[in-house]
């Protein structure tokens, strides 16, 4: 038996907290001895089951800032035009857009190995597309 990859324990947690996640309060009657209870009051008749994932607050938005909870949000960040991954423009901008602009750097280039433990290299200076969230 081998555990899945943890990209995947990922996406699945991720799925099903977005469209099948449901927000509970904490009943403290007496009756109730601390139960947890559906909060949308229309959907109080139907039992939590025990497959359900369920939070008790909802997730901070961290695409704005909130000095309040130390949230930085994304404005101004780096992210990557052409990524499918979590540093994709698509997903780190929150559905603003992005701005691009050319940027130089030194970049370390044509290294070559010398025999026994040195890399020399020369510096040479590129032009890169820096993206960053609006």
């Amino acid at each position: 038996l081998q555990m899945p990859k943890f990209s995947e324990v990922a996406e699945m947690l991720k799925k099903r907290y977005d469209h099948f996640a449901v927000q509970v309060e904490i009943d403290v009657t007496k009756r109730a001895r601390k139960r947890l209870r559906r909060k949308e009051r229309s959907e109080r008749q139907n039992p939590i089951r025990g497959n359900e994932m369920v939070y008790v607050m909802r997730s901070p938005s961290y695409c704005e800032r909130n000095d309040a909870s130390g949230i930085l949000g994304t404005s101004g960040r780096e992210c990557k035009h052409s990524s499918y991954n979590s540093d994709s423009c698509d997903l780190l901008c929150c559905g603003r857009g992005y701005n691009t602009r050319l940027e130089r750097r030194m970049t370390q280039c044509h290294c070559k190995f010398v025999w026994c433990c040195q890399v020399n290299c020369k510096e040479c200076i590129e032009d890169v597309q820096v993206h960053t969230c609006k």
